[in-house]
């Protein structure tokens, strides 16, 4: 069906796509003809995804949604992860996680601060698993950006070229590509996570 879809938009031609999602349920080949086709498309395209392949092969500019406003972004993807960080380490897991408690009145009765005692204890116990695979995507995704930057050196070793070193220059230039791939996984899966710990913190 989003085959289709995409089909009778390409036949179309509209002036403005919405696209929310666009490559879920899409195999790489259809992602990579999706990408092609949105960067010569003519016309306006307001994205929402979580392909950051995709967002940054096609979008000119970002807007972040946060805190229930709406503003343009002038960094890039890079800047909106670091953005997400910064923001999580600055605001303490107790913060988010405790709601404000109410003064006390006559009208609060013990079942519903039991209630909302249990109701944090909750939230507490889904957050914690989420910031520490969010920590934890953190040092993988450092590790292997280290080791690309690694790779990326020792590709400037001109020995490397050399009819002698053929097999080792195959070798690197796999594993730089599948580090690559690898590392565009992980920061997919960090960002989905820590929209979800926003999500959750914010409820």
């Amino acid at each position: 069906r989003a085959r289709l879809v995409l089909a009778l938009l390409a036949w179309q031609r509209p002036a403005l796509l919405l696209l929310d999602e666009p490559t879920n349920h899409l195999d790489l080949e259809m992602r990579e003809a999706l990408g092609l086709a949105l960067g010569e498309f003519a016309g306006a395209v307001v994205l929402v995804s979580h392909d950051r392949h995709l967002l940054r092969e096609t979008m000119d500019e970002f807007w972040l949604v946060a805190d229930s406003r709406i503003r343009p972004w002038d960094g890039d993807l890079d800047d909106y992860a670091r953005w997400l960080l910064d923001r999580d380490r600055e605001t303490p897991e107790e913060e988010v996680s405790e709601p404000v408690a109410a003064p006390e009145t006559a009208a609060t009765s013990r079942s519903d601060r039991q209630a909302e005692r249990r109701a944090a204890a909750e939230r507490r116990k889904a957050l914690h698993p989420l910031k520490s695979q969010i920590q934890n995507l953190e040092r993988t995704l450092e590790q292997t950006q280290r080791r690309l930057a690694e790779i990326d050196a020792l590709l400037t070793d001109t020995t490397l070229y050399e009819a002698a070193a053929k097999d080792q220059l195959t070798a690197v230039l796999k594993e730089q590509g599948e580090l690559r791939q690898r590392a565009a996984a992980i920061e997919n899966d960090w960002l989905e996570a820590s929209e979800r710990y926003e999500t959750l913190a914010a409820d």
